[in-house]
């Protein structure tokens, strides 16, 4: 059980935060219970902000009892279905695809310019520095994972496109550019806007 870790102790509360388990793997013959992340811990147990990814994929990435689980990137495209009690912010590889990392092959997790788990974090319980000692947050949010992005480029300039003269029309288009280094939207509530 755990090729990461296992923690199998029903009387402990376990709190486990901006942690990062990739690729590894386990030689437990029973699949669901082999997971490389797995906690079978006391109720009232959480884990927030942690990665748990591109495990061994015939067991469960990251498997729980009694864990809540908040603002973590968890690989559920493994063989067997996970276990864990989502909270919500979680992001799930079903849904927004594979964390984007600085370097895969070259084993560095740490998480890649316009990666989904950059700024998705929550700052509750979160370390005020990351394993490199990089102060949290780098931007307006925590990062998700043990690794804490610190932005090379600047960001975009915000440009709404050529003026225009609108009066009675209800409804009408800006030619407003795109992120290319951050992200942005535009708004306008009502009326006048200066953005």
């Amino acid at each position: 059980e755990g090729g990461a870790i296992c923690i199998n102790t029903s009387g402990t509360v376990f709190t486990m935060y901006n942690s990062t388990f990739v690729d590894n793997t386990t030689s437990s013959a029973t699949a669901t219970d082999a997971a490389n992340a797995r906690l079978n811990v006391k109720s009232g147990s959480t884990v927030r902000n942690c990665i748990f990814n591109s495990n061994d994929d015939s067991n469960r990435d990251y498997s729980t009892s009694n864990v809540t689980t908040y603002n973590s990137y968890i690989d559920d495209n493994a063989a067997q279905s996970n276990a864990f009690t989502d909270s919500g912010n979680n992001l799930l590889t079903s849904n927004v695809g594979e964390p984007t990392y600085t370097d895969y092959a070259g084993n560095d997790f740490s998480l890649a310019e316009g990666s989904q788990g950059i700024g998705k974090g929550t700052s509750t319980n979160a370390p005020a520095t990351d394993i490199n000692g990089v102060s949290r947050p780098q931007g307006t949010y925590f990062d998700i994972g043990c690794h804490e992005l610190t932005c090379t480029s600047n960001p975009t300039v915000a440009a709404a496109g050529n003026d225009i003269d609108q009066c009675a029309d209800a409804s009408f288009t800006l030619a407003g550019n795109t992120a290319v280094t951050g992200t942005g939207t535009w708004t306008v509530t009502s009326g006048r806007a200066s953005i």
